[in-house]
């Protein structure tokens, strides 16, 4: 059915307010992915042709944000919306950062976290890194034999896709690196993703393949880069940071932090204070239904994450608050007084204000690019629902 077709017919049904979920024996081919596996009927969809079916995935991402249902061109329709008025990806991020609320914020020294609680909690329908690189499920390697410092391959061995989140750090190989942005790689592929290095001063090979790490580039390095590879998006298709500046960051905050190393390593800045972000990493316990986090130096906004399942966020959520943790003890010294937390409402505004664009992604679903002036943020779109979303205030030291 063509594409045309498809938007006269689900614009014409009649949407039901109750979806049901009924299995079916027959292997019709899912209208959301084209993928051709034992299917699962949305009543609604049914009731315009029968022969219009949803592949489990597909049926639980329509399922978990009741909001649209997912093309493989990127354009949604709104479930509640018998017209079938477009929703693109962009509007999916942005109706996803609106509709945040807030749990009681906690503070450890000078950080401070409001979690992100979301009430209709979803079952992800991938894995992360690291569950996947634990039980062989997945491997990464360097893209050939001679290497290339951009790029690296992850050949996913099972069958969920893998979750690779933006500034995950991943070690061995000829030098460690960390991910340009957050990728689900699909699964039973091969996927090339984009990195940056992270140890200047070393280009042999350490390992065959890379292991993963307990953190995530520091926060402020995760910013400046977010807005290399958007302006790098923009420009030429690219996902590309400043590998200079990088190398920059990382040297200057290992010398506040007296963390030098003989490969001038990230890993090292963050084994020097390891002790002191284990206590941040237990002062800030995962919450029920927590999905996120809006997180505070000194009292100011440093950065925002979101995830689509609260299970995301009980596994990833250490490697983050390092991140922050790091940048929090390095501006420690800095601190200055303040009248308080400003509401994270503010900046949540803020990022939902911004400019966005959408991208087709390096694995599934698509990358959403924001840029504001005083923002940057990026969120990945898959399955109908935003995967991931990072954001951070522009210029905050």
């Amino acid at each position: 059915m063509s594409g045309a077709r498809m938007r006269q017919t689900i614009a014409s049904a009649e949407v039901d307010a109750s979806p049901r979920e009924t299995t079916v024996r027959t292997h019709h081919q899912c209208v959301g992915c084209g993928a051709r596996r034992s299917l699962y009927r949305y009543r609604s969809f049914v009731r315009a042709d029968a022969n219009h079916t949803l592949c489990l995935r597909c049926y639980r991402g329509l399922r978990d944000s009741m909001r649209a249902f997912p093309r493989p061109d990127g354009v949604c329709f709104p479930v509640g919306c018998s017209k079938g008025v477009p929703v693109t990806t962009t509007e999916i991020a942005i109706d996803a950062i609106r509709s945040v609320t807030f749990g009681p914020e906690t503070r450890f020294q000078n950080l401070t976290m409001t979690p992100i609680i979301r009430d209709d909690d979803s079952c992800p329908d991938y894995v992360t890194l690291d569950e996947a690189l634990g039980k062989g499920w997945a491997e990464i390697t360097e893209v050939n034999d001679g290497g290339q410092v951009s790029e690296l391959k992850i050949v996913v061995k099972g069958t969920a896709p893998v979750l690779l989140l933006d500034g995950e750090e991943l070690i061995g190989a000829k030098q460690n690196r960390v991910l340009n942005l957050t990728i689900l790689a699909p699964a039973q592929r091969a996927t090339v993703i984009p990195v940056s290095c992270v140890e200047s001063g070393r280009w042999r090979r350490m390992s065959r393949s890379f292991s993963s790490s307990p953190r995530t580039q520091f926060a402020e390095g995760r910013a400046a880069k977010m807005r290399q590879v958007t302006a790098s998006l923009s420009a030429a298709g690219h996902r590309a940071s400043d590998q200079h500046d990088v190398w920059r960051r990382i040297a200057d905050k290992s010398s506040r932090l007296n963390a030098m190393s003989d490969t001038s390593a990230m890993s090292a800045l963050f084994e020097k204070v390891d002790t002191g972000l284990d206590e941040f990493v237990c002062a800030f316990t995962p919450l029920e239904r927590q999905v996120g986090a809006v997180f505070y130096i000194n009292d100011e906004p440093v950065g925002l994450e979101l995830f689509d399942a609260s299970d995301t966020w009980r596994k990833l959520s250490a490697k983050l608050i390092r991140s922050f943790a790091v940048d929090a003890i390095d501006r420690n010294r800095r601190r200055a007084a303040t009248s308080g937390t400003p509401a994270p409402t503010v900046f949540v505004a803020a990022v939902a204000s911004s400019a966005a664009s959408a991208f087709a992604a390096a694995g599934e679903g698509d990358d959403v690019r924001f840029n504001g002036s005083e923002i940057a943020a990026a969120a990945l779109v898959a399955h109908g629902r935003v995967i991931h979303l990072s954001a951070f205030p522009v210029g905050v030291r």
